[in-house]
This record gives structure tokens, C-alpha cells and sequence, in this order.
């Protein structure tokens, strides 16, 4: 009996974690970062986390553990590489005009229940000449460890500034390069089809829901600001009409 009710816990507790909704992604833009060559990113120690995991058998449950590590400095540099920034490992002066510096910052936690929590971390771009802001972003994370939860964080807060700036800087073209195209320029509250992974969704393509695993209609597009992908959907469910907002990752088409 003890070892069911351990289960019990154990799983009840990874699906209540496995269902947090993270916050949106907070973007300010005074200009943008890609108007810049290099950048030298704040030096940040590595973290080490552990999580626990239990197994039960005919004998007993049993435990284990899974050690992960993370260097913020490294993911964000690993990024922005990405991006086509060169790195530099110290600041110089010559080149200040073209150099941008990110700091990072773990900005706070957000308990989700049961003893999981997020964290939010912020990153800003500062200008190396002037100093002022250009740029930052504040994202939360949540998996396994920590070191899951500032990996999570850093990419959405980065994936989610960038896709604004891009979107911000020339939304009457393709983005060429980015998540989500949108193809239809004069509508773009409401747009009527958006190119999505490479898959155009139209306002009354029927879909699948993924996270119920539903097959709905696209009832239209919204802009949300601080949406990871810059939209989202609502859906409307073929068996009862119902009507449900939901990000573009959940919806596919056959």
C-alpha cells in the first residue's frame, strides 16, 4: 500500500508540473541588436542541479538521480553564434561603435504548486559605447533541474526577442528565416493565412488540436505582442463548436 501511494504522488506530481503555463514573454526595443557586429557577454558560473525520480517494483520503490549543468553565458553565446554575432572575450574600444554587451540576470521565482516553481531570467543588450539600452527580455523556464529551467528560459527570451525584432523591422516582407511568415501584410491583426514551420494555415482549414487531440476549424488569427510566435489561433472543435484561443505549436494540419 505504501508503494502505490508513493507512485500515486510521484505521478500526480509530474503531471501537475508537466501542465505549468509559463508566462509570456516580456520584449523591450529601444533598437535593435542585429545593428551590431560583436558582443561581449557578462561572464556567469555554471550551475549544477539534480533531480529525483522513483521506481516501483515488487520489492519496493526506488530512487535515482540525474545530475545537468548550465552556463547561462555559454546558451546565450551559443545563440547568438547563431545569429552571426562574434563573440568577444573582452571589451575594446575600436571596436565599440559595432559592440554590444548582454548582461543576464535570474530575475525570480514563481511557485507552480506542490514544489515546483519557474524561473525568470532577464538579458539586456546595452550599447558598449553609449551604454544605454538597446534591448531585453524577461522569459521564465521550467523542467527537470534548474539547470533545465534557465536553459529553457535563456532560448525563449532570446527566440522570442529576436522574432519581434524581425517582425517589428520588416513584417511587410516574408521573415525570411524566422518561425512564422506572415503572408498577408494588410490585414495583420487578423490575418487571414499565416505560413507556420513552413505549413500555411487558413481561416477554415480544419486542424488537429494536439494538446486534446481534437479535430478543430481555425476560426481566425490574433496578434498577441508577447507571444512566442507573435499570433495566436482560435480554434473552433467540429463535435461541439466550442470555441478555444491556443498557440500556433498546438494546432497541425494533415
Amino acid at each position: 500500500m505504501k508503494t502505490i501511494r508513493l507512485l500515486a504522488i510521484f505521478i500526480l506530481s509530474v503531471l501537475l508540473f508537466g501542465c505549468t503555463v509559463l508566462n509570456p514573454v516580456s520584449v523591450i526595443k529601444n533598437s535593435s541588436p542585429e545593428n551590431f557586429k560583436y558582443v561581449y557577454i557578462s561572464p556567469t558560473s555554471s550551475l549544477t542541479s539534480s533531480s529525483g525520480s522513483l521506481y516501483g517494483g515488487a520489492y519496493g520503490v526506488y530512487g535515482g538521480t540525474t545530475s545537468k549543468s548550465v552556463n547561462p553565458a555559454d546558451v546565450i553565446s551559443g545563440i547568438l553564434a547563431k545569429k552571426g554575432f562574434i563573440r568577444l572575450h573582452e571589451l575594446k574600444s575600436e571596436l565599440s561603435d559595432e559592440t554590444i554587451i548582454v548582461n543576464y540576470g535570474e530575475s525570480g521565482k514563481r511557485s507552480t504548486g506542490f514544489g515546483g516553481y519557474t524561473i525568470e531570467v532577464t538579458i539586456q543588450f546595452i550599447s558598449a559605447k553609449s551604454n544605454e539600452l538597446i534591448s531585453s527580455c524577461t522569459a521564465e523556464g521550467q523542467g527537470t533541474t534548474e539547470a533545465d529551467d534557465i536553459r529553457q528560459a535563456i532560448t525563449r527570451c532570446l527566440t522570442t526577442l529576436f522574432l519581434t525584432q524581425s517582425e517589428s523591422s520588416d513584417v511587410d516582407n516574408n521573415l525570411t528565416g524566422s518561425t512564422i511568415n506572415i503572408v498577408n501584410p494588410t490585414n495583420k491583426e487578423h490575418p487571414d493565412y499565416i505560413w507556420f514551420k513552413n505549413v500555411r494555415y487558413s481561416v477554415g482549414d480544419e486542424v488537429n488540436y494536439t494538446y486534446s487531440n481534437k479535430i478543430a476549424v481555425i476560426d481566425k488569427f490574433i496578434r498577441v505582442e508577447n507571444s512566442q510566435f507573435l499570433y495566436d489561433v482560435v480554434i473552433k472543435y467540429k463535435n461541439n463548436n466550442k470555441i478555444k484561443q491556443t498557440s500556433l505549436e498546438y494546432i497541425f494540419k494533415n
